[in-house]
């Protein structure tokens, strides 16, 4: 059985904290190492590390284009929708490669399984449930670039909202879009900017807003938008992965099309309706994480990948390079 896990993840989310609860697991049952990609994707293993671990777990991203995994070993991919996950080519390599992979991500286990993958296991993490449903009449959004004050001022309409919470954190060389003159008329506008809150400051931050809107067209899990759930708030967000695989239309959350919105319907139900809704995500993440942990215990599960090229993988590896030329091209 395995014992020793080497988890190879990106240096962002030393920031974020986003796969913390991910290594908690592991190291439930495992020997866990991380090491963390650097901001070109470049990460530097000692070799001995390789020999050391029984499995290799890539979290989001693979060490190349051109070496996607350590031949010889247990490798898991762990693929997040946001970040190229579609390629029809590199998910053939993969599967060929013999791979597993833990999908939390319906869209992308669909995809994984349409292109041959056959170990793959489908999970959703959830958080408990944290009472915090504040007030509907205030609305909070953390500005990341995608969805801002102009699709703020599109959803709600005079009179809907007191207050929205406009929380900006910049990346280098982010530029923000400027807050509407019409929509400070009818709302106030508190704006927070600033690096990352430590967690009983950002918590304390969104206890007043009843409403969160989700900040992306796309997530790779999306924990803000899952605290929020679990907080019994309100959220809306695009209809696309992960948000729709959690918020329930009309139940604890309205989906609307972000990229073109139009004024959205707040569903009326119950903030005990809403923690219910809470309390069964994470009894279901629960028993994922038993799952999660007996897939990466069972040999069977995980199988040593392949060795070196192939005229097969060749092949693959081109067309995967060729499609997304063509992608960059038409989009």
């Amino acid at each position: 059985m395995p014992r020793h896990i080497l988890l190879v993840d990106h240096e962002c989310h030393r920031t974020t904290k986003s796969f913390d609860f991910f290594a908690a697991l592991l190291r439930r049952a495992f020997d866990v190492e991380v090491f963390y990609y650097g901001k070109h994707y470049r990460v530097r293993i000692p070799r001995e590390m390789f020999v050391w671990a029984d499995v290799i777990v890539y979290l989001e991203f693979l060490p190349s284009r051109f070496r996607i995994a350590e031949p010889g070993k247990r490798c898991v991919f762990v693929p997040m929708y946001d970040n190229e996950w579609g390629s029809r080519w590199q998910w053939r390599r993969i599967a060929a490669s013999g791979m597993a992979v833990i999908s939390f991500c319906g869209r992308v286990t669909e995809h994984a399984r349409r292109c041959g993958l056959k170990r793959i296991l489908d999970v959703r993490f959830a958080l408990p449930p944290r009472p915090a449903p504040g007030d509907p009449r205030v609305a909070v959004l953390w500005d990341r670039g995608e969805v801002g004050p102009d699709q703020l001022r599109r959803l709600f309409a005079p009179g809907d909202m007191e207050k929205v919470i406009l929380v900006r954190r910049p990346s280098p060389g982010q530029v923000f879009s400027p807050i509407p003159e019409d929509f400070r008329k009818f709302c106030h506008v508190e704006l927070h900017e600033g690096d990352f809150l430590p967690d009983d400051e950002y918590h304390a931050l969104l206890a007043e807003p009843g409403v969160y809107v989700a900040p992306r067209f796309k997530e790779g899990i999306g924990m803000a938008f899952l605290e929020a759930l679990a907080a019994g708030k309100i959220v809306v967000a695009n209809r696309d992965a992960t948000m729709d695989e959690y918020v329930e239309d009309g139940v604890d959350g309205s989906l609307v099309d972000m990229r073109r919105p139009g004024r959205v319907s707040l569903p009326e139900t119950s903030v005990e309706v809403r923690l219910e809704r809470a309390r069964q995500r994470h009894e279901r993440w629960k028993t994922d994480e038993t799952r999660i942990l007996d897939f990466l215990r069972n040999a069977d599960s995980l199988s040593p990948c392949g060795r070196g090229w192939t005229p097969g993988s060749v092949l693959r590896f081109f067309l995967f390079i060729f499609e997304g030329l063509l992608f960059r091209l038409f989009h």
